[in-house]
C-alpha cells in the first residue's frame, strides 16, 4: 500500500488541507516534521481515520473533532479523503477512501462512506438499508484489510513520540523491537527462535484456557436442556391441575355450601356424561357431513370450478341463443313451446298415433325451426333446449364449497374429542368416591389448589 495524497476538513486543527505526499522511485522517503502542536499527530490520525472510520457515538464528541473555525462560517461536517494504491494479483489498484461526518436533524452523528476503486463505486452511510450497507461495508473492509489490516497499522501510522510507547505493550511488539534492534546483528534468528517459543508457550495457555471454556460453555448447554426438559414437564402438570381445578370448581363450592355430597357428586357424573354425549353426537354429525360431501363432491367442487372456467365462454352461446330466439317471428317463446310439447307428446303417445316414441325437445326444436325458416342459420343449432337450460343453470347457480367449514369442524371435534379419556376418567373417579363413601373430596381439591401454587 502506498499513500498518495491526503485530505482533511474540518478535523480538529485542521480546516482545509489537502497534502500531495507521491514520491519518486529514486526518492521514495518523505519526512514530517514541526514542533509540538504542530499537527503531526493528527496528520496520521486523519489517515487512520480515513482509512477505518471515526468512532463519533455522540454529538459533544463530534465537535471536539470539529475545528472551531468552520462553526458558523460554512457546514459543519468533517471530511477525510485518502488516496493510496496497492496491488492485488500483481496488478496495481488506485484507490480514492473518502469519509464524511455531521450530525442529523435529531443531533445524531451520522456516516457516509465513498470508496472508487479504479471507476468501481461502494457507497453507503448510516440510512442505508441494513442488507445494502453489510454488503457495500464488507466490500470496503475487505479492500482496506488487503492492503493494511487495522490489526497491523499501528505499526506503520504513528507519531515518533508514540514509538517507545508500541515497544512495551505486548509479546508481539516484544518480538518486533527484538528484530529491530538486532537487524545488522548476528543474534537475530536465535532471538527469533525465543520469541516463537514464547509465543508457543503463550498460544499452548491460551488454547487450554479456550478449552476449559468451551468444557464450561457446553456443561451450561446441557444444564439448560436439562432445565427446558424439567420446565415442559412442570408445564404439563400445570395444565393438568389447572383442568382439575376448573372442571371440579362447581363441585367444591357446593360441597363447601353444606350441600348433599353424593347428591352432588352424581350431578357432576351426570354432566360429564352428557358432556361426553355431546362430543360423541358432533361426531356423528361430522361423519354424515363427510359423507354427503364425499357423495356430493361432484357438485361441491367440480361444478364451481368448470362454471368459473367456462362463465365467459357459455354466457356468449347463450347470448347467441338468445338473439336468434328474438330474431324469430314466433311470438311463442321456447318455455311455451316446451309446454305445449310436452301436453302434445303425452297425448299422442296414450292415443298410439306415433310408429316410434317422441321426445319433447325435438318437438321442441322443431316447432322452433318451422315458425321461423327465413330466419338467420343458428350457429348452435345442435343443442338440444333442454342442454341450454343445463348451461344456464351451470354458470347461474350458486355454490357453496362447505369444506373450509368441515375443516374447522374437524379440528374442534379433535380438541375435544382429547378430553374424552381424562372425561371418562374423571366419572370413574367420583363413581369410586361414593361407591367407598370416600367424601374427601373438598381436601383433594384445595390439595390440588395448593399444588398449582407449587408449581
Amino acid at each position: 500500500m502506498i499513500i498518495k495524497k491526503i485530505k482533511a476538513r474540518n478535523f480538529k486543527t485542521y480546516l482545509n488541507l489537502e497534502l500531495d505526499i507521491s514520491v519518486n522511485p529514486d526518492r521514495p522517503i518523505i519526512l514530517i516534521g514541526g514542533a509540538n502542536g504542530g499537527g503531526k499527530t493528527t496528520f496520521f490520525e486523519a489517515i487512520y481515520g480515513a482509512l477505518y472510520g471515526l468512532r463519533i457515538n455522540s454529538a459533544n464528541y463530534f465537535k471536539e473533532l470539529l475545528n472551531a473555525g468552520s462553526l458558523g462560517k460554512e457546514e459543519e461536517r468533517i471530511v477525510l479523503e485518502i488516496q493510496f494504491s496497492g496491488k492485488v494479483l500483481n496488478e496495481e489498484q488506485h484507490y480514492v477512501l473518502t469519509r464524511t461526518y455531521a450530525l442529523n436533524p435529531d443531533e445524531k452523528p451520522v456516516e457516509s462512506v465513498k470508496l472508487n476503486m479504479n471507476g468501481t463505486i461502494f457507497q453507503y452511510g448510516t440510512a442505508t438499508p441494513v442488507t445494502q450497507k453489510m454488503e457495500q461495508e464488507t466490500q470496503v473492509n475487505k479492500i482496506i484489510k488487503a492492503n493494511l489490516p487495522q490489526e497491523l497499522s499501528r505499526y506503520f501510522l504513528f507519531d515518533a513520540m508514540e514509538a517507545g510507547n508500541l515497544l512495551k505493550e505486548d509479546q508481539l511488539n516484544r518480538v518486533i523491537r527484538e528484530n529491530i534492534e538486532n537487524v545488522m546483528g548476528f543474534n537475530k534468528y536465535m532471538n527469533l527462535s525465543k520469541s516463537a517459543e514464547h509465543l508457543f508457550q503463550d498460544y499452548t495457555a491460551q488454547r487450554l484456557q479456550v478449552e476449559n471454556e468451551k468444557a464450561e460453555y457446553l456443561n451450561l448447554v446441557n444444564k439448560k436442556k436439562e432445565l427446558e426438559a424439567s420446565l415442559s414437564q412442570t408445564e404439563g402438570q400445570h395444565q393438568d391441575v389447572l383442568q382439575y381445578s376448573v372442571s371440579n370448581k362447581d363441585i367444591y363450592d357446593n360441597l363447601k355450601a353444606g350441600l348433599n355430597q353424593e347428591a352432588t357428586l352424581n350431578n357432576k357424573i351426570d354432566q360429564t356424561k352428557v358432556q361426553i354425549d355431546g362430543i360423541r353426537k358432533k361426531e356423528e354429525t361430522y361423519k354424515g357431513d363427510i359423507e354427503d360431501f364425499v357423495k356430493n363432491f361432484e357438485n361441491h367442487v367440480c361444478m364451481p370450478k368448470l362454471a368459473e372456467a367456462l362463465k365467459n365462454e357459455i354466457s356468449l352461446v347463450l347470448k347467441a341463443k338468445a338473439q336468434t330466439e328474438e330474431n324469430s317471428k314466433s311470438g311463442i317463446n321456447p318455455e311455451q313451446i316446451e309446454a305445449i310439447s310436452s301436453i302434445i307428446a303425452k297425448y299422442l303417445k296414450e292415443n298410439s298415433l306415433t310408429l316410434k316414441d317422441i321426445s319433447v325437445d325435438e318437438l321442441v326444436n322443431y316447432v322452433l325451426a318451422v315458425s321461423n325458416p327465413e330466419s338467420k342459420e343458428d350457429k348452435y343449432s345442435f343443442l338440444e333446449h333442454s342442454e341450454v337450460k343445463a348451461l344456464n343453470n351451470l354458470i347461474n347457480t350458486n355454490y357453496s364449497n362447505p369444506y373450509p367449514g368441515l375443516h374447522q369442524q374437524q379440528i374442534e371435534l379433535n380438541i375435544s374429542l382429547g378430553q374424552i379419556p381424562g372425561l371418562e376418567t374423571q366419572i370413574e373417579l367420583l363413581k369410586s368416591q361414593i361407591a367407598g363413601r370416600d367424601y374427601n373430596f373438598n381436601k383433594a381439591y384445595e390439595d390440588n389448589e395448593d399444588n398449582i401454587k407449587t408449581i
